[in-house]
């Protein structure tokens, strides 16, 4: 008797198949003298179980679709298609046709932001899963100065000049599935570490010709804003503070109020920070005991949550206002 199929290959190089997304599978099907009228698509999963496709015909009657959908927790590996056709008068003929592969991206991980001085180490720790345990991988960062490293999941790696960078880790399987993560790197001033200048400083480099002659360029003042508008909850969302202008007018005040006063001694303190004097995570004095009690950066988000507080009274900005002071502000 006649066979009831021919099925040229329907895939010109075996496929990827990412999990959580559908394979879909087109078969042309056709009798010599009679009608196909079933096609069935058996898949042989790498685990040893069997799933069944049902397929449908479109009014041709010979060309079948189906739909594998690859589950989350699917297997690995390979997948084998057998087509299982049959024809109006009982005949039936199987072919395993084609395969698949099943795979996922890796998960990627680059790690979390930080502040650094010029020349600390990057502090890289970047991380990734697969949930196909054969893949290998390739490793590559993006350091975002121009500057690549591969192979290396944590690098040491530092930045000369202060800027704002951006690294991109990513991580290719030998599938071809890509994932990637990035973290920002806030470079911060070069001024000396442990030379907290206090508000009168600040105020001489945002004021234009008041007296003596800028310590720092317009541009490392502008840079200066920018870092703090990225870390502050204050500035620039409550307190405007996208130019010199809107420094000097937080700065330079001759009659201010309780809260401005504070406001006044929280950027001197966030000054000092992008400027290199002070560390991110070093212990301060909050509360001028001479003993370390906090962190800078947590005294800083504290003193800045007596800001942001509507119901907050004088009390409570003369208190963030000292704390300002005995941190470097």
């Amino acid at each position: 008797p006649d066979l009831p199929i021919t099925a040229p290959r329907y895939f010109e190089q075996m496929p990827v198949a990412n999990r959580d997304e559908c394979v879909q599978m087109t078969i042309f099907a056709q009798d010599a003298t009679t009608e196909v009228t079933d096609l069935t698509l058996l898949i042989d999963l790498p685990n040893g179980q069997q799933a069944v496709v049902q397929t449908q015909s479109d009014a041709s009657g010979t060309t079948f679709t189906g739909e594998y959908c690859v589950g989350l927790d699917a297997p690995s590996g390979q997948y084998d298609i057998t087509i299982v056709a049959s024809d109006s008068v009982g005949n039936v003929f199987s072919i395993q046709c084609e395969s698949f592969e099943v795979n996922s991206p890796p998960v990627v991980d680059a790690g979390a932001d930080i502040w650094l001085s010029p020349n600390s180490d990057g502090a890289f720790s970047g991380s990734f899963s697969d949930a196909d345990p054969l893949d290998t991988h390739t490793i590559v960062w993006d350091m975002g100065d121009g500057n690549s490293v591969s192979g290396e999941l944590a690098p040491a790696y530092s930045y000369a000049e202060p800027g704002i960078y951006t690294a991109r880790l990513t991580v290719t399987d030998s599938f071809g599935g890509v994932g990637f993560d990035e973290r920002v790197i806030y470079v911060v001033g070069s001024g000396t570490y442990g030379d907290v200048q206090g508000l009168g400083f600040w105020k001489q480099q945002y004021r234009p010709g008041k007296g003596g002659a800028k310590k720092l360029s317009d541009e490392t003042l502008d840079y200066y804003l920018n870092l703090v508008r990225h870390i502050s909850k204050v500035f620039d969302e409550q307190v405007a503070l996208t130019s010199q202008a809107d420094a000097k007018a937080v700065l330079d005040l001759k009659k201010a109020s309780k809260y401005q006063r504070a406001l006044q001694h929280t950027l001197t303190a966030w000054l000092n920070f992008v400027h290199g004097a002070i560390g991110y995570n070093d212990w301060v004095d909050s509360d001028g005991d001479g003993v370390v009690d906090m962190t800078y950066i947590e005294a800083m988000q504290a003193i800045e949550a007596i800001l942001l507080d509507p119901n907050a009274v004088d009390a409570d900005y003369n208190a963030a206002k000292t704390m300002a002071e005995n941190i470097g502000g």
